[in-house]
């Protein structure tokens, strides 16, 4: 019997109990610099989205 294909990508478990120094420190360095890079694509795409969307491109400026 086949086991059925799952999509999508598996959860990834971190032990940091069985990771060396080292290995920890650098976790931590790549997962903040990856919110960091998150971080500054969205303010990217909020602040370019400010200047196509506004409040009298709706008609919207008296009622705010």
């Amino acid at each position: 019997m086949q086991r059925p294909v799952r999509s999508g990508l598996r959860p990834v478990e971190i032990h940091l109990e069985f990771m060396t120094a080292a290995a920890r420190w650098m976790m931590a360095f790549l997962l903040s610099l990856i919110s960091v890079l998150v971080t500054e694509i969205q303010q990217r795409r909020v602040c370019g989205a400010g200047s196509v969307v506004s409040a009298q491109g709706l008609g919207l400026a008296g009622s705010l």
